[in-house]
């Protein structure tokens, strides 16, 4: 029997600096846009995880589609904003950088 997968690969070049947030449960919790194209803003970072879709009304009733990375490896290659640093860990938590973390907030905060 075939199984399904659900895995992506992406190196590219960071859009802003990474958003550190933890859920009331103390799950971290990191967003980072990557510019995958000609765009060269930021440190190169390699990102390998599996996609997840979510779906919502907005307040005009339009259905609205958000795609994410739940991200297992992260590993910053170089590039602009310091020298090169590697580290893995889920959730898309890089090691090596403190991104510093923001007071805990509730599941009901996160969008998806």
């Amino acid at each position: 029997m075939a199984r399904g997968i659900n895995k992506v690969i992406l190196i590219g070049n960071l859009g802003a600096d990474p958003e550190m947030k933890y859920t009331a449960g103390g799950t971290a919790i990191c967003k980072f846009r990557i510019a995958t194209s000609d765009l060269s803003k930021g440190r190169t970072v390699y990102v390998e995880g599996s996609l997840r879709t979510s779906s919502w009304d907005d307040q005009d009733g339009n259905k609205r589609y958000m795609t994410e990375i739940n991200a297992r490896d992260v590993q910053f290659l170089g590039g602009q904003g310091g020298g090169p640093a590697s580290g893995g860990g889920g959730g898309g938590q890089g090691g090596g950088d403190d991104f510093g973390g923001p007071p805990p907030m509730g599941d009901e905060d996160i969008p998806f």
